[in-house]
């Protein structure tokens, strides 16, 4: 089913790029038909990527089942607009595929905005309650897609290619096309209601979620956000063909690749990060936006009242105060961002799910790297101001790091939290300092420290060498 997808997908960009050199597609349409070739080629390799690792979970199936639809459709728009413009429709099946191509985009359209989202991430219902909404995605299905295929058979060809390029299609009196279309109409609200109830099956998910469930959630909940923002500018007044052909390489892999890394588990936890950055960066670009114009207005109103004409030196004056003001401001709404959606008073829960990972990965780990890791997570979560790990193996070989603005020695030694634990023939300890003025003779979260340090050190010390060897 794959190959046939990607089949598929080449020879519907083989044509595409011949009606393109035809100058048959405008950037206006080149904005969907990017959208639709990405998914083409996206979601059969990932459903593939998913049901070879997971060959249960039924997200896999629905994510080919998106690609191979989306695929044909493209295929079959393709195709049928060559064959009727340069040939008169004589090209084989160029007809059928003409009636293929009205109702082909709707089963992995509903798929992707149903199924696609209630069963993610291990392809089973959040619950049993949540079958209506199973039952309403397959009602909007039938009525999106039966009608109008069955009521469009007798016009296949081209008076149905002809029909499907006009703005108000018309299409002989009598005709059922026009009961089919209200039976689509009415899908179309069946499946909004389908929709909502599957966003609100996602939310429920994430509110019962730990640990892994969480992050790969994190994953998909953050690419869908991007892709509704992007799609708002897409649709944008006044944003331009040019920029909007452009959103739609960013607006259709946004999901594809985020699912691909939530399933597959790979740096689940660097969501936590990318979130935060998207978080700080894009508050401060608002910030600095406004600040910007707010200062050049009142730049410019100073010089006329002074000279009475503009001056280039409100701009040149208004940038430097942008430049000055950037880097406090950047880390005032770095330690806002961080304070309120760091989860930083939940210390434990967030180091279990980090072990959890550790003690849940099937590939070998990278001591160095898995230590920065984990203290980094320690400081954030504990608000510290730095720290130091080191891990020492039954064969003296040593990992190291060191993090935070503190070097080693300074502030009071007492405030300095020093706990250290042993596992088999691995040693591992571990230095923690507050921030200044900050108590940290006692953490209040020492036990889930010394539980989360003990379960690094058992995944990470090497085994001990064996005396025969």
């Amino acid at each position: 089913m794959t190959a046939v997808s990607l089949i598929l997908a080449a020879a519907a960009y083989v044509l595409l790029a011949v009606e393109i050199g035809r100058g048959d597609v405008t950037i206006v349409q080149a904005q969907t038909t990017i959208v639709v070739a990405i998914f083409a080629l996206a979601f059969p390799t990932l459903g593939f990527i998913v049901l070879r690792r997971q060959p249960a979970n039924a997200v896999g199936w629905v994510y080919l089942g998106v690609g191979f639809w989306q695929a044909l459709n493209m295929f079959a728009s393709d195709y049928s607009n060559l064959a009727f413009e340069t040939a008169a429709g004589r090209w084989p099946l160029a007809p059928e595929l003409s009636w293929v191509a009205v109702w082909a985009w709707t089963p992995g359209f509903v798929l992707f905005c149903t199924f696609g989202v209630l069963l993610f991430p291990d392809g089973h219902l959040p619950s049993r309650r949540w079958r209506p909404v199973v039952a309403l995605s397959i009602v909007a299905l039938s009525l999106m897609a039966l009608p109008i295929a069955i009521a469009s058979w007798p016009y296949r060809g081209s008076v149905l290619e002809v029909a499907t390029h006009q703005d108000q299609p018309s299409f002989p009196a009598g005709s059922w096309l026009d009961t089919a279309s209200a039976l689509s109409t009415v899908g179309q609200v069946v499946l909004l209601v389908a929709m909502i109830g599957a966003v609100a099956g996602l939310i429920s998910r994430f509110r019962r979620s730990e640990a892994v469930e969480r992050q790969q959630l994190k994953w998909f909940t953050y690419a869908a956000v991007i892709d509704a923002a992007l799609l708002i500018v897409w649709i944008a007044p006044g944003l331009g063909p040019v920029p909007g052909a452009l959103s739609a390489f960013v607006f259709a892999p946004a999901l594809p690749v985020s699912i691909g890394i939530a399933i597959r588990r790979y740096r689940l936890y660097d969501i936590d990060r990318i979130i935060g950055r998207t978080l700080v960066y894009g508050l401060l670009t608002s910030l600095l936006a406004g600040l910007y114009a707010a200062s050049v207005g009142l730049m410019q109103r100073l010089s006329q009242a002074a000279t009475g004409a503009n001056s280039d030196a409100a701009v040149v004056l208004t940038t430097l105060i942008i430049v000055s003001s950037f880097t406090p401001l950047k880390n005032r709404v770095q330690h806002l961002v961080d304070r309120r959606f760091a989860d930083t008073g939940d210390v434990p829960r967030r180091l279990r799910e980090f072990t959890d990972l550790l003690t849940g990965s099937v590939s070998p780990l990278d001591p160095a790297r898995t230590l920065r890791r984990f203290l980094a997570l320690i400081i954030d979560a504990c608000d510290l101001a730095g720290g130091r790990v080191e891990l020492v193996g039954p064969d003296g070989t040593q990992w190291s790091t060191l993090q935070g603005q503190v070097e080693p020695g300074s502030g009071d030694p007492a405030d300095i939290a020093r706990i250290s634990t042993a596992i088999g023939h691995a040693t591992i300890q571990l230095e923690l300092w507050p921030r200044a003025g900050a108590a940290g003779g006692s953490f209040r979260d020492r036990a889930a420290i010394e539980a989360a340090l003990a379960a690094v050190a058992s995944e990470l010390g090497p085994p001990e060498p064996s005396k025969g060897a």
